[in-house]
């Protein structure tokens, strides 16, 4: 379970939930320019834009979860298990095994115009990390301050899907959480016109559970209706609390075997500043990072943060 959304008030904001029972190592990383990042499958790359995000690092090869660039554009990976399904290199193909599509198209893409135009030809193998780090089944959130796109991998290859409402959550796949939410196009903020005063009833439908399609859906509707003056503080405040509205508690969602899922952590990125705020599972007090400090870097730049 994870959400992400982006969002647009003065400046491009992305917001996303990590919601999981375990944490996997994160720690807010920077990818400097000119870094360079090996690939499973082709030469060596040179990291065109830099990077920041959530990621852990392996060799110092940084696994990121979500991530923004110097020029705005942002990408996160979220569960997609059960539908997403990766092929095996191809040697006419641009072949990126999962975990590389977050790195590799911030490095190299300056939009999602750009990101597309690549994504539409590669192919994304099933190669993993390391013997002890195995394949996740993903897909993709994509946006700059223009547009937002989805990219999934699945027996029937390659998608990319437009996306209107700028949300992503987890299975099923993109088109059937679009399909599903013209369902619910008629919950407006007026009070109802037959004279009952109780505020909140035109509403009344809006789903309130933690599955993925009742997340896509409160999450679109509440993003599109809220309001915001758009200076920098008041938009991280009403992006934080959009994205608590998709946050399940410890205790509230439990996996087959009883362990707590919950959101570990949330991030709330500035792309436009280039600004990585994030609050962990243990407190809502509000972190950042500035990505242009670290521009020019000769070495990752890893944060002591343990969530």
């Amino acid at each position: 379970m994870c959400t992400s959304l982006a969002f647009k008030t003065n400046d491009f904001y992305f917001g996303r939930n990590m919601d999981l029972d375990y944490h996997f190592g994160e720690r807010v990383v920077v990818t400097p320019r000119d870094y360079k990042l090996p690939l499973k499958h082709h030469s060596q790359i040179y990291v065109k834009h830099a990077m920041i995000g959530m990621a852990t690092v392996q060799n110092e090869y940084p696994l990121y979860a979500e991530g923004v660039n110097e020029k705005g554009l942002c990408i996160s990976a979220l569960n997609f298990e059960g539908n997403a399904y990766y092929g095996k290199p191809i040697t006419d193909k641009l072949s990126l095994a999962s975990y590389e599509i977050i790195p590799y198209i911030l490095a190299t893409c300056a939009t999602a115009d750009e990101a597309e135009k690549v994504l539409k030809a590669v192919q994304i193998t099933d190669t993993p990390f390391s013997d002890d780090i195995g394949v996740s089944p993903l897909h993709w959130h994509i946006a700059d301050k223009t547009r937002s796109i989805v990219l999934e991998s699945t027996k029937e290859g390659i998608k990319i899907h437009e996306n209107p409402v700028g949300v992503l959550t987890n299975n099923p796949p993109f088109d059937f959480h679009l399909k599903t939410l013209s369902l619910y196009n008629h919950l407006k903020p007026k009070p109802p016109a037959d004279g009952d005063t109780s505020l909140g009833l035109s509403m009344l439908g809006l789903p309130g559970d933690f599955s993925s399609p009742s997340r896509f859906i409160r999450l679109s509707i509440l993003s599109r209706i809220t309001k915001c003056n758009g200076d920098e503080k008041e938009s991280l405040a009403t992006l934080l609390r959009l994205m608590l509205c998709v946050s399940p508690l410890k205790g509230t969602t439990l996996t087959k075997d009883e362990k707590d899922h919950y959101t570990t952590y949330t991030c709330l990125i500035n792309a436009t500043k280039g600004i990585y705020y994030w609050t962990s599972s243990m407190s809502l007090e509000i972190n950042s990072v500035n990505l242009k400090n670290h521009l020019f870097d000769k070495s990752l730049f890893v944060t002591p943060f343990n969530s």
